[in-house]
């Protein structure tokens, strides 16, 4: 046997391990009610996209060429994720905290297996209504927080699922391209002008009590390469509202002139501050390099602007960020757990999108690498066979989700091990495709 089927082998028994333990939602929800800090833990995070059910429900249920394929025990998890919808307080609709991120998860087991029809239609409704309200308040109110746009909450990640169901969301998606256009202008306040993606929160979120307080984020997660990317993908796809082009260019062009460069080569602080903004640069050294935050993020919406653009300098922008990262030892990536949102999972899943070129070669050797992590820290006695540091490393937590838990993880693992480097259908809300 070789060295690369023993390694792909022993991928694919961690994929399998971890869709065993997550295979019945009852045996799931009891696990994490009977965890350390499962009183934090509200009944959203156990069945949203980014820690819940919904992960596991698209791992067993996604890819019917997979081994962790268990459709029966997909259409269990949406179950029991439709009975929270029906009796949980109305949602938001976000990607990762809401509606979106429900219907996502239908949406991948819709593609597998047929049916729920009328599940969907109802929630692309409810979605529909969700973004016009959205939409209005941002009209009424230049700047805000970032929640109004991110990938997690906001019309980033609203934008991309109803990009998915183009079909019957073309209004919807349309106000969102729309009103995301009309953010990439500049709006004059505290005398002076900010980007429209001027977020009045404190990096985590709370908010600031002046717009000097506040940032403009750059990561894909909560930041500007969100809305890049979903402009991107739509014009690409052949969807575009007036001015689209433009605001691709203008976002873009931040990214160009805020790079950053040290002696690895090119990268990107997390975010800009009121003062970094008015000077032209940052002082922050290179960050976490992750998907959530970082330059492997946003070399991926680079590289989604330059196929929509035909712009060959922003492809090649997103490459040199691309050469900086595997030029830099892995001890230094920031990297603390395994998660696909700013773990090592997620670094691996975005370099697939990297692996042709001249660099082809170092870039699948850091993927090799990577994957090495991932296996060291693979834990089968745990819960669900990877546990990682809470947000203040003072306890190790276990999740079965899709963005930071073990069901993402499961999926980078397998496309890894296929030697796939073309995008997924779950690629689609992480916005990479």
């Amino acid at each position: 046997m070789t060295d690369a089927q023993i390694g792909e082998s022993t991928w694919t028994k961690i994929s399998e391990h971890i869709a065993r333990r997550v295979t019945d939602p009852d045996r799931v929800l009891t696990t994490l009610e009977n965890l350390p800090g499962a009183e934090d833990w509200n009944s959203q995070s156990r069945h949203a996209l980014g820690s819940g059910l919904l992960g596991p429900a698209i791992l067993l249920g996604g890819d019917p060429t997979r081994a962790s394929y268990d459709g029966p025990a997909a259409h269990d998890h949406m179950r029991s994720v439709a009975r929270w919808v029906t009796s949980a307080p109305a949602l938001n609709p976000g990607l990762y905290t809401g509606q979106a991120g429900v219907a996502f998860g239908i949406a991948m087991r819709q593609r597998a297996a047929g049916g729920y029809t009328g599940a969907l239609r109802e929630l692309d409704r409810k979605i529909s209504t969700g973004i016009a309200a959205i939409c209005r308040r941002m009209n009424e109110n230049s700047i805000g927080d970032r929640a109004r746009f991110d990938t997690m909450a906001g019309l980033a990640g609203i934008g991309r699922y109803a990009l998915m169901r183009r079909d019957s969301m073309t209004e919807a998606l349309r106000t969102v391209l729309s009103t995301l256009v009309g953010m990439s202008e500049s709006v004059r306040t505290g005398g002076l002008s900010v980007p429209g993606f001027w977020c009045l929160t404190r990096p985590r979120g709370e908010p600031v009590d002046s717009v000097q307080d506040g940032h403009l984020n750059l990561g894909l997660s909560h930041g500007i390469a969100g809305p890049l990317a979903l402009l991107s993908l739509a014009r690409s796809s052949g969807l575009e509202v007036p001015h689209q082009e433009r605001a691709i260019e203008r976002l873009a062009q931040i990214f160009q002139e805020q790079k950053l460069v040290d002696h690895h080569g090119v990268y990107w602080p997390n975010l800009l501050t009121w003062d970094d903004w008015h000077r032209g640069y940052s002082t922050k050294d290179r960050g976490r390099t992750a998907w959530c935050y970082g330059s492997l993020g946003i070399a991926c919406s680079l590289q989604l602007a330059a196929a929509a653009t035909g712009r060959r300098d922003l492809g090649e922008l997103a490459t040199d960020s691309v050469d900086a990262i595997i030029r830099t030892p892995l001890p230094e990536w920031g990297i603390r757990d395994v998660s696909l949102c700013h773990g090592w999972a997620g670094a691996l899943n975005c370099l697939k999108f990297f692996t042709g070129g001249e660099r082809a070669e170092d870039v699948s050797r850091a993927r090799d690498q990577i994957a090495a992590i991932i296996e060291r820290e693979f834990d089968p006695d745990s819960p669900f066979g990877f546990r990682y540091p809470d947000e203040r490393h003072d306890q190790l937590l276990d999740r079965p989700g899709f963005l930071d838990g073990a069901s993402g993880i499961a999926l980078a693992l397998e496309a890894y091990s296929s030697g796939e480097t073309s995008a997924a259908p779950w690629d689609a809300a992480l916005l990479l495709a």
